[in-house]
């Protein structure tokens, strides 16, 4: 899923913008636009917000994610080793240890921080806290707020840049980073991967002066951590950026400073690639490494010092894609109807045939026991009636060792074969059998009788019937055999 950030670094005499577009494969740089603000850095709320309606020129500039960076000459910046891990208690404490070393109250501040490691003392861990004036970031949120920006970072300039650097692999380990701007330059100390220290200071305007200030700030920082003792502490590379430093003879900066100076053209390094409205390579990477810096430290998810909590995630993501979500839950509610209808419509249908089925069985029953007075429930009462019928069955085939084919071929062993007889109907009941036949005379029907008697699978033998047929001739007889 693609995402876009938009990355805008506040300096002190404009904006400068870049519109990033992440991919699950590649990178691209979809817009970048410098904008000057006229009357300074752009604390009259006024000229930020016309500045920043130019910004959100750039295509789906209003869709994407936002990381800004403010000034570093509007924070003041320490360390400090508190007693608990807990953002929330950290954050909590922030004024009260701080307050003694800042010119101004508390209450005229806002504050945050990011852990830089546990201190040495167990127990405890050691912060970079930053704190800036509540008038002056009130201004830049309100501006950001009236165009429709909700920052999910707000941090200060040169900061995102160290820590992206940091994890580029083109600087060691430990290194500073000296962002030079017009009236101001900021020194952090990077060291694997965190910001340990951060340092602002003004700049005069003349530029031998100047390189004096900065030479002078980079030996006090080094001095100051060889003091502290701290284990290769003072980095031997200096990582130079800002709108100031191409003004800057780095040879010279290095020689006096007895570090390896370096630049960086964050672009380059990355590997973004400019898409066909953009003119990738217009700019001066010196001025729009911080803004390209903060987008990619926004999607590559990098720890930095923010004073923008951006509310909940899912506000933002309800926020910028509100149209197709209103798509797709209208479209979510439709499905749904009609899954709604066309189940309706089947169970009416399969409620219909279920009467017709039951009609119909209603009438079957009637016509297979006629003797029922009512018809409830016809499956069952047919059940029921079924049983009976099939338990009559069984109790009207008489004993179950008597086999209607044995019976049969008992009496056809036990009529004399010089008799001629022909046996007509055989009803065998519970208690014994009733034979219909026709033989030639009346003394032929009483030897049958007397040969049946003494057959041992009958008890006794009754004629039931024996008259002579219409034409004289023949007996037709009826016996009654007891098994």
């Amino acid at each position: 899923m693609s995402r876009n950030v938009l990355g805008i670094d506040l300096q002190e005499t404009g904006l400068e913008a870049v519109l990033v577009k992440s991919g699950l494969r590649e990178t691209h740089l979809r817009g970048a636009c410098s904008v000057p603000l006229d009357g300074g850095t752009g604390e009259e709320e006024g000229a930020l917000r016309a500045a920043l309606e130019e910004v959100l020129s750039l295509p789906s500039a209003r869709e994407a994610d936002c990381a800004v960076s403010l000034p570093a000459d509007w924070f003041f910046l320490r360390t400090l080793a508190v007693p608990f891990s807990s953002p929330k208690k950290i954050r909590l404490v922030l004024p009260y240890e701080l307050e003694p070393d800042l010119p101004l109250p508390a209450e005229a501040l806002a504050f945050s921080f990011t852990p830089i490691g546990p201190d040495a003392e167990a127990g405890k861990t050691q912060v970079l806290a930053a704190a800036i004036e509540k008038s002056r970031l009130e201004a830049v949120t309100g501006a950001l707020a009236a165009v429709g920006l909700e920052p999910a970072c707000l941090t200060l300039s040169g900061f995102a840049l160290a820590l992206w650097a940091a994890q580029s692999g083109q600087l060691p380990p430990r290194f500073f980073h000296l962002q030079v701007e017009s009236r101001f330059a900021v020194l952090y100390l990077v060291q694997e991967g965190r910001i340990r220290l951060g340092r602002s200071f003004p700049l005069p305007q003349a530029a031998a002066e100047r390189e004096a200030v900065l030479l002078r700030q980079i030996r006090l920082t080094r001095g100051m951590l060889g003091e502290a003792a701290e284990e290769d502490a003072a980095p031997e590379t200096l990582l130079l950026s800002g709108a100031g430093a191409a003004a800057l003879d780095p040879v010279r900066l290095a020689e006096g400073a007895s570090l390896a100076v370096r630049g960086i053209d964050v672009r380059a390094a990355s590997g973004i690639a400019g898409e066909q409205q953009t003119d990738a390579s217009s700019g001066d990477p010196f001025r729009r490494n911080g803004a390209l810096a903060l987008a990619l430290a926004e999607i590559e998810n990098l720890r930095r010092l923010s004073f923008s909590r951006g509310g909940l995630p899912g506000r933002r993501i309800l926020t910028r894609h509100r149209g197709p979500l209103l798509r797709t839950a209208a479209l979510a509610a439709a499905a749904l109807l009609l899954g709604i209808g066309q189940a309706a419509v089947e169970t009416t249908l399969l409620q219909r045939r279920a009467a017709e089925l039951d009609r119909r069985m209603a009438a079957v029953f009637r016509e297979a026991f006629p003797e029922a007075r009512a018809t409830v429930e016809p499956y069952l009462q047919m059940r029921a009636g079924l049983q009976e019928l099939k338990k009559s069955a069984t109790s009207a085939s008489g004993p179950a060792n008597h086999r209607s084919i044995d019976l049969l071929k008992r009496l056809s062993e036990a009529v004399p074969t010089e008799i001629p007889v022909v046996i007509e109907r055989l009803v065998l009941g519970a208690e014994g059998i009733l034979v219909t036949g026709t033989t030639a005379g009346f003394q032929e029907v009483e030897a049958i009788k007397d040969r049946l008697e003494r057959t041992a699978a009958f008890r006794a033998v009754t004629i039931g019937a024996a008259n002579l047929d219409r034409g004289g001739k023949e007996v037709n007889f009826q016996l009654k055999v007891d098994l």
